[in-house]
């Protein structure tokens, strides 16, 4: 995904204490409480249950479907608001089945949270006993390129040709605004999820939540997803990764001292003063970038690149012929630069175009140009824009 970026400080005490406002949530505790103390070997949490449709959005109250979670299309993730959690030692796989949009998951929790088992967003490995099956990531990552064709993997960090989804460059940042999971491997393992567990009481640790991307019999790893915890204390005795080249965040006014082990090593950056974590990017100020056509057949608003018989463009032309991608931005300098990744199903290296800012556009709006020749079948398209 991106390239580890813990803070670095020298602390000569054990943990941070500070008065603060109790972390507060808009109709909070309206999933009810996640109380999983039964002896389970693995447990499956299914993200494309989540409540969603029309002027559905992530503050309102979820309490006729309590505990499906609600699906915010605007935010793109699917959001719970617990009363509390309670992962017990006897449930040791706790894993979560992907919403369509492969989104990542947020634990809005208006009481503790107890973590004494195995969570899990961590991407499927692949072997050629499926090598014709993308690996799937865990919520908010990026599937595997396919290892039957050596293909490229997915994601802003994806592998090329049987590379391990190590990048050329970074992308998202430390503060995990927005959240964003791993890139696959070419040819290889999917990347790790993406979870935000933010708590008005305690997240206590002692088992364990990994993001790790998922490994390949022969072709390159997915790359690790991200983990952000939120909560006035946070302690316990287990372990917090995000796997290789993941990124990890702890925000927190009190670190309990002791058995906590964050990989990579971490401190926790103290809350704001209001004592309200920022949840998502300010949507008036932040910038964003889409794809609205391919070869004037607009793009849906919600893509799903389902790299089936379905899709969410589709374009009939003769093979050598190119194609003109239309992408906006907002909010973005018109001095930047954009790029379209394309990665074809069964092609090994994806392309890298750069795109052309059309005349006329602004800081606020600009649209941008790009040409690509699409291979024979289905081709998956990402914008890379970096200021």
């Amino acid at each position: 995904m991106n390239i580890t970026s813990p803070l670095v400080a020298v602390l000569l005490i054990a943990g941070i204490s500070t008065g603060s406002a109790q972390i507060t949530f808009p109709n909070a505790g309206t999933d009810g409480a996640l109380n999983l103390t039964a002896t389970y070997t693995d447990y499956s949490i299914n993200l494309s249950e989540a409540t969603e449709g029309p002027g559905i959005t992530w503050d309102q109250s979820n309490a006729a479907r309590a505990g499906k979670g609600i699906y915010d299309k605007d935010k793109k993730a699917v959001v719970f608001k617990y009363s509390s959690v309670t992962l017990s030692a006897s449930t040791s796989n706790i894993y979560f089945q992907n919403h369509r949009t492969r989104c990542p998951v947020v634990w809005l929790v208006s009481g503790n949270v107890t973590i004494n088992g195995d969570l899990s967003l961590n991407g499927q490995a692949i072997s050629y006993t499926t090598s014709q099956v993308e690996a799937e990531p865990g919520p908010g990552g990026f599937r595997g390129g396919i290892q039957g064709g050596n293909a490229a993997g997915l994601g802003i960090g994806g592998g090329n040709n049987d590379v391990n989804a190590t990048h050329a460059s970074t992308y998202g940042n430390t503060a995990i605004i927005p959240l964003m999971g791993g890139s696959g491997g070419g040819g290889g393992g999917a990347g790790g999820g993406a979870i935000l567990i933010a708590a008005s009481g305690t997240i206590t640790i002692n088992g364990s939540i990994t993001a790790y991307g998922g490994g390949s019999s022969d072709g390159g790893d997915g790359s690790g997803g991200a983990i952000r915890l939120v909560a006035n204390t946070i302690g316990g005795t287990g372990f917090v990764n995000p796997g290789t080249d993941g990124r990890l965040r702890l925000e927190s006014n009190n670190v309990i001292a002791g058995g906590l082990t964050t990989t990579p090593q971490t401190i926790a950056v103290r809350l704001p003063a209001s004592g309200q974590p920022i949840l998502w990017p300010d949507s008036n100020t932040a910038s964003t970038a889409k794809i609205l056509n391919v070869d004037f057949v607009a793009a849906p608003d919600q893509p799903y690149a389902p790299l089936s018989l379905d899709a969410d463009v589709r374009i009939e032309k003769a093979a050598a012929a190119a194609s003109v991608v239309t992408i906006r931005t907002t909010n973005f300098p018109t001095t930047g630069s954009v790029k379209l990744r394309a990665a074809g199903k069964f092609n090994s290296n994806a392309q890298l175009i750069t795109a052309t800012l059309v005349s006329g556009g602004t800081f606020a709006q600009a649209d941008w140009t790009a040409t690509v020749t699409f291979a024979t079948g289905y081709t998956t398209l990402q914008v890379v824009a970096k200021q």
